[in-house]
């Protein structure tokens, strides 16, 4: 049976999408697992310390530069927190250190939830 070259030649360029697609597939896949895998593994709550660069009365949140926060894998930043209920930001004031405990709620939304003095 004698098949065309060019017919070989669009066979292969088939071939080899389809295998560049599930390779694509499966990264992705290993990436969203790997993502979960670390969300799962994040300890629920961290203490670090850090110092208020900002307040934020009106929501109710702090910005405050922090610490690394190792059980995180997350660098030293600046960042927006929450607070927790019955804590005020506007008993807080800007260039003020702090050393607190950090609730993280889902993956990007964190909370402080109480102020250990230091």
């Amino acid at each position: 049976m004698f098949i065309p070259f060019k017919d070989l030649a669009l066979v292969g360029c088939s071939v080899m999408l389809c295998a560049a697609a599930l390779t694509a597939q499966a990264e992705e896949h290993q990436m969203k697992h790997k993502q979960m895998a670390s969300a799962e593994m994040m300890a629920e709550v961290v203490t670090t310390a850090g110092v208020v660069k900002g307040v934020l009365a009106d929501t109710n949140q702090l910005k405050v530069q922090h610490q690394r926060i190792p059980e995180w894998d997350m660098r030293q930043m600046q960042m927006k927190f929450n607070l927790a209920p019955g804590m005020q930001a506007a008993d807080f004031k800007e260039g003020q250190a702090i050393r607190f405990r950090l609730k993280q709620q889902n993956m990007m939304k964190f909370t402080i939830t109480d102020v250990i003095e230091q």
